[in-house]
């Protein structure tokens, strides 16, 4: 699968534009996530709610956790992250309450590798 870090979705006012939704969730794809926007669960614990990062022309995208799950469960995009010069898979992970969320191959039950990620908003 080609690597590839250009247009996914542009994002406008800070909001998640999905005018090109359709026409990249059916395009297979190997992103890079370079930043997240948490959000914290009614336990107080932070969780993913989206995932970024920018194009190769120096523009911003921006995935929800849901539109990832739902790519990667239809083989239409994979995700990784960067760690120590690795390029580490995002996969779906199941919460013991059966609810699924991304997460690093290596992180356990929680997504300690993508909650360590910068913040979208201050990265841009």
């Amino acid at each position: 699968m080609p690597e590839i870090r250009g247009e996914v979705f542009p994002v406008r006012s800070g909001l998640v534009w999905n005018l090109r939704l359709a026409e990249i969730i059916a395009m297979s794809l190997k992103v890079a996530i370079e930043s997240i926007m948490k959000e914290l669960t009614p336990e107080g614990r932070s969780r993913v709610r989206a995932i970024g990062g920018t194009t190769l022309g120096g523009g911003r995208w921006m995935l929800l956790e849901n539109q990832a799950i739902t790519a990667i469960e239809r083989g239409r995009s994979e995700f990784f992250v960067s760690k120590d010069g690795r390029q580490v898979p995002v996969v779906i992970g199941i919460a013991p309450d059966g609810a699924k969320f991304l997460k690093s191959e290596e992180d356990g039950l929680q997504a300690d590798t993508l909650l360590a990620l910068p913040d979208y908003n201050s990265r841009f």
